[in-house]
């Protein structure tokens, strides 16, 4: 009986990558993301392994949706699920078995790669409905730019106990704990570019 299951990852964002890594590495089910570059990458690796599930960014497989029947036949069984964190159109977005965003919770992220989801998107994002503050914005902003607290409390002209409190406030209203979480987060809510987060 196999005790380790193997999920493909297709996402271009290596800080994306990493989140999904801590999100599978907490959850104790002994789950080994390994990361594909490209559609051609995603067809080698089912056919070489024994895969429980393809998390796919749609931007990816746009124009050639073939990617999608090709991991099926390679590896029947295989869930094919999308990574939703920009608009898709919904005629692609169907032929996924399930949808997750890295907006949603752990939970919601594990249960559509195990299979317990309805297939639809998640509206119900845990913890992220609720809304930050100013300051904990300018702090999320100088943490997912790659600065320490020392150096977000010198920049914003506060004490580092403060910073830490924004931290864990964050933290309370996103359900985020790393900083690479939080920059994933900053990212999809608009609040800054992918391009500013320090790697």
């Amino acid at each position: 009986m196999r005790t380790q299951t193997n999920i493909v990852v297709a996402e271009p964002s290596g800080l994306i990558f990493s989140g999904l890594v801590t999100v599978t590495g907490n959850s104790g089910r002994g789950i080994t993301l390994i990361r594909a570059e490209s559609a051609v990458e995603i067809q080698r690796i089912v056919t070489l392994r024994e895969v429980e599930a393809v998390i796919v960014n749609p931007a990816l497989i746009t124009g050639n949706v073939r990617v999608i029947q090709g991991i099926r036949n390679s590896s029947p069984g295989t869930k094919v699920v999308a990574l939703v964190y920009a608009f898709f159109d919904e005629n692609l977005l169907s032929l996924f078995d399930a949808r997750i965003s890295i907006t949603d919770s752990p939970e919601r992220i594990l249960a559509a790669i195990a299979g317990d989801s309805s297939g639809s998107v998640s509206n119900d994002n845990g913890h992220m409905s609720a809304s930050l503050s100013e300051r904990e914005i300018e702090v999320l902003k100088l943490l997912a730019s790659g600065m320490a607290t020392k150096e977000i409390a010198e920049a914003l002209h506060i004490s580092t106990n403060t910073v830490i409190t924004h931290r864990k406030n964050l933290s309370a209203k996103t359900g985020i704990r790393s900083v690479s979480g939080l920059a994933v987060y900053a990212v999809v809510k608009k609040y800054i570019t992918p391009g500013s987060i320090s790697h």
